[in-house]
């Protein structure tokens, strides 16, 4: 799924987003098997150490205080929830977490023009998080 904002009073593209979702468990949509994304390039890591590791711990409140970005999604707070669609707890919303690996970038190497995610493990508030950045090019 992709979507554009674009800048009210002029037009102009402000960013772009591409959006892939899994439900965990799921299973036997009969839908494609592989995400294809018409604007979509996969990264290989670097076959070396990190360049820099930044961690940083979220605090146990960090998912409720993420709802205020407008995501209510009962999963990021209501155990129960997160107990039905397997997780031992509600989990934290992907895009708070990658926020803050942007901001470790930003930290480390200043602004950047586009950020890029895949998310392959589930993280809960209170864990810490933590972002290995490579400097290439």
């Amino acid at each position: 799924m992709a979507h554009i904002t674009r800048d009210e009073a002029t037009g102009e593209d402000v960013f772009y987003n591409e959006v892939s979702l899994f439900v965990k468990i799921a299973g036997g949509f009969g839908g494609q098997t592989q995400p294809r994304f018409s604007n979509s390039k996969t990264y290989n890591l670097p076959r070396r150490a990190p360049d820099l590791i930044c961690e940083e711990k979220t605090s146990e409140e960090q998912a409720a205080l993420y709802r205020l970005s407008g995501d209510y999604n009962l999963g990021h707070i209501d155990p129960a929830v997160g107990r039905a669609v397997g997780f031992p707890a509600p989990i934290l919303h992907g895009l708070c977490f990658l926020g803050i690996s942007g901001k470790h970038i930003l930290q480390q190497y200043g602004r950047y023009k586009s950020i890029k995610g895949r998310f392959v493990e589930s993280i809960f508030p209170g864990q810490i998080l933590r972002t290995e950045l490579w400097k290439e090019g």
